[in-house]
Parts: structure tokens; C-alpha cells; sequence
């Protein structure tokens, strides 16, 4: 499964997601349950490995667009 995440800075195919919101990843389970108690924030902190080196960045979270019949 795919996880797209909206953001300047965004995780990667291959990155290795060690925490999300700053609770420790160690499965795609990990990261899809700190996401669902993340929603409600508008960005959070990620800490991934990327080719080998320590990154921390910023993401917005997505967010659904709201839509009225006229």
C-alpha cells in the first residue's frame, strides 16, 4: 500500500519511516494508526532514513474539501 502525504517535503518511495508525530514506527500498521490519530492536525513531523541518512521534516495532513449542493 501507498501512503501520499501533502507537503513541501514529502515522504518518498523507499524512505524508512521511523516516527511519525513523534511516536516510533516499526510497520506500515504503526504509521497508519498514527495517522488516523493525527487527522485533525494540519501538519505533523516525520523522521525517516533516506538513502542511508537521518531526515526530519514537515508534512501537511490532507484534508477533505467540504461541498454544498446548489
Amino acid at each position: 500500500d501507498k501512503i501520499l502525504l501533502e507537503g513541501v517535503q514529502t515522504v518518498k518511495e523507499d524512505d524508512i519511516i521511523t516516527e511519525f508525530d513523534g511516536k516510533t514506527t516499526n510497520s506500515t500498521d504503526d504509521i497508519v494508526k498514527a495517522i488516523k490519530e493525527s487527522k485533525e492536525k494540519i501538519s505533523v513531523m516525520i523522521k525517516l532514513n533516506r538513502n542511508g541518512k537521518s531526515m526530519n521534516i514537515e508534512t501537511k495532513m490532507p484534508r477533505k474539501i467540504k461541498t454544498a449542493d446548489l
